[in-house]
């Protein structure tokens, strides 16, 4: 005999299972006081898979209202993924340009900075040999004052 589980039943299927039950054994058994019993154990036993029922109906509901929210946040946190991720990009390409341009200057800057210090330390040289010659003449100014 197969098995039946009466928790994915609807409340009209457990009623009519019920009232065919309860006609089956009045007509069989004939005997009210073993009817009476059986019609108990039946009540109390549809109460509880009906409130079983109920729950697990309701937990249906819940699960589907929290999973659209989930779907919703899921969205919403792919969203902000991706505009940090356009965000963060943005930010190292102009990083980047930062340090290209930082680097072309320096490397301008190296490439001429022997000529510069040659020239400058000339032209110190030749401003000290002026000084040198013209010391003289500046003593000779300040004496006679």
């Amino acid at each position: 005999m197969a098995t039946v589980d009466e928790s994915t039943w609807t409340p009209d299927q457990l009623c009519c299972a019920l009232q065919a039950l309860c006609l089956f054994l009045a007509a069989v058994l004939a005997r009210p006081q073993i009817w009476w019993h059986i019609l108990q154990f039946w009540v109390i036993r549809l109460g509880t898979v009906l409130h079983l029922q109920a729950h697990r109906w309701r937990n249906d509901e819940l699960q589907s209202v929290v999973q659209e929210r989930e779907r919703g946040s899921m969205e919403e946190l792919e969203e902000a993924k991706q505009q940090a991720q356009t965000a963060t990009h943005a930010f190292n390409a102009v990083r980047q340009a930062r340090f290209d341009t930082f680097m072309k200057a320096f490397s301008h800057i190296s490439a001429g900075i022997d000529r510069i210090f040659k020239v400058a330390a000339g032209l110190l040289a030749s401003l000290h040999q002026v000084m040198l010659c013209m010391a003289p003449l500046y003593m000779l100014v300040a004496l006679q004052i």
